[in-house]
């Protein structure tokens, strides 16, 4: 299902822009990464894979499900650009609300792209804390502080009920400093 979101943004780019995108609610417990690179894809109207070829494709497995750097691999391929960047953090110390903004604002605002995130810690729908995947699709805001990303979750449906969800960007910070970024 494709939900149709107009664009609103200035010509700066920081009153806020929102990319169409479609949500995939993820078909395992583990499939996280290959249903966020499914929501991703469609913002370029690439969405005939399953999630099982997409998970076959990127090596996924019960026990480690799929590495960000196999995420953007498959971005490169299946994408419409082929220079996709995957950056990780070192620890949940690098709480970077600047770097964030920089790499959402590159891809949402100025290509109108998805930006896949790894995060970990108790998201919102979880009592617990998870390694999980969710792909921003747009913002609004007037700065890297206090940005308001919107992002769709593939847990949303299977393990809550948050399939649409934003959160501030010191929040989002927060769960990327132990994650990764898919730019």
């Amino acid at each position: 299902m494709i939900i149709p979101i107009e664009a609103n943004a200035s010509g700066s780019g920081y009153s806020g822009k929102t990319i169409r995108i479609s949500h995939y609610t993820q078909e395992t417990g583990y499939y996280c990464g290959p249903a966020a690179l499914k929501s991703a894809l469609t913002s370029f109207g690439n969405y005939s894979h399953s999630q099982g070829t997409l998970a076959s494709w990127m090596g996924t497995s019960s026990a480690y499900g799929t590495s960000g750097a196999e995420i953007k691999r498959q971005l490169n391929n299946l994408g419409t650009k082929s220079d996709w960047y995957m950056i990780s953090y070192p620890s949940a110390s690098y709480r970077d609300t600047n770097d964030l903004w920089n790499k959402v604002y590159a891809n949402v605002g100025k290509r109108s792209y998805p930006v896949v995130v790894g995060i970990h810690g108790t998201f919102p729908g979880f009592t617990y804390p998870v390694r999980h995947f969710v792909t921003i699709y747009g913002y609004t805001g007037s700065n890297a502080q206090n940005m308001t990303y919107h992002y769709v979750d593939p847990a949303g449906g299977r393990n809550h009920n948050i399939k649409w969800g934003s959160m501030k960007a010191d929040r989002m910070a927060y769960f990327v400093a132990d994650g990764s970024i898919i730019w």
